[in-house]
């Protein structure tokens, strides 16, 4: 990747600006090109991004893709309406969300992509630094284009969910 300056020329953004296009991780092989990655299903989205499970052609572990920017549709078509067995509310109020989501790219580009590269890169460093916890699943890569976490896929769902299960069952927690 390159820019343009009126005064300098061409400059590559490996020298200008490393940070920005992820040069400055220490493991080539972390960064994971998107064509390698095909995703199955979509899980949620919150916040900060959209999840879908997905494999790697390179890995044989099942994989959670959070994507911090909207996906094409062209990637994505398919994958929200099979989402909990075709829940036509659960659908609506997903791809409503969705939508939200878009919107907000739509009318602030520069914003929106800052917003993503700065949760990004906040999510990178506290699973940098994590290491391998057991309590934290762990990271597998990264994708640069379009911008998203490849993490192991968690097969009992976010913490969120399991807690929120938890009260409305009105279950006790066990700590031991």
């Amino acid at each position: 990747m390159e820019i343009k300056c009126e005064k300098h020329g061409v400059i590559s953004l490996k020298l200008a600006a490393p940070d920005l296009i992820f040069h400055d991780l220490s493991s080539s092989n972390f960064i994971i090109p998107f064509e390698t990655i095909k995703l199955k299903k979509f899980i949620g989205q919150g916040t900060f991004g959209t999840v879908f499970a997905a494999t790697s052609y390179k890995s044989t572990v099942e994989l959670a893709c959070k994507a911090f920017v909207p996906m094409d549709s062209s990637i994505t078509t398919g994958l929200i309406e099979q989402a909990h067995g075709g829940n036509r509310d659960e659908d609506n109020e997903k791809k409503i969300s969705l939508r939200d989501i878009a919107k907000e790219w739509t009318r602030n580009p520069m914003r929106a992509a800052a917003k993503a590269y700065i949760n990004c890169r906040q999510e990178l460093s506290v699973l940098l630094t994590t290491g391998s916890h057991p309590n934290v699943v762990p990271l597998v890569g990264l994708c640069i284009r379009p911008l998203s976490l490849m993490l192991h896929y968690a097969p009992m769902g976010s913490l969120e969910s399991i807690l929120k299960e938890y009260k409305r069952t009105n279950t006790q927690l066990g700590f031991t």
